[in-house]
């Protein structure tokens, strides 16, 4: 707040001076078990232990899954192409072109990875 001030009253003064901006959680903040607890599962899960965090980060992660791919259904899909004007819908288009041209992208070098395994 000093600083702010400083810089309100005087903006010469902190002309060319490093400021340094420092995020403090709130107390409350840091003692969220469920922050704690899917840390702790997504480092479990990055370093192959499994724990029982890990298997809680993984049925969430399981759970996110789900609903984005419900989401992406054709039927939910369908629907909003539907809805939309047809600016939108050429929009959405080639949001999705490209988005599948990246998924088969990533599916191309898997194949070519476990080609090279098996070769």
């Amino acid at each position: 707040m000093q600083i702010r001030e400083l810089a309100a009253a005087n903006p010469e003064a902190l002309k060319g001076a490093g400021v340094y901006m420092v995020y403090a959680p709130t107390p409350g903040e840091d003692d969220d078990p469920k922050k704690k607890a899917a840390a702790q599962g997504v480092l479990d899960i990055a370093m192959g232990i499994d724990s029982p965090a890990a298997s809680l980060q993984r049925k969430s992660e399981k759970k996110a899954e789900n609903e984005l791919s419900a989401m992406m259904s054709p039927a939910n899909q369908e629907d909003l192409e539907r809805t939309m004007s047809p600016q939108e819908r050429m929009n959405y288009d080639q949001q999705r072109i490209a988005q599948l041209r990246h998924e088969i992208g990533i599916q191309r070098k898997t194949v070519e990875r476990a080609r090279a395994l098996i070769a």
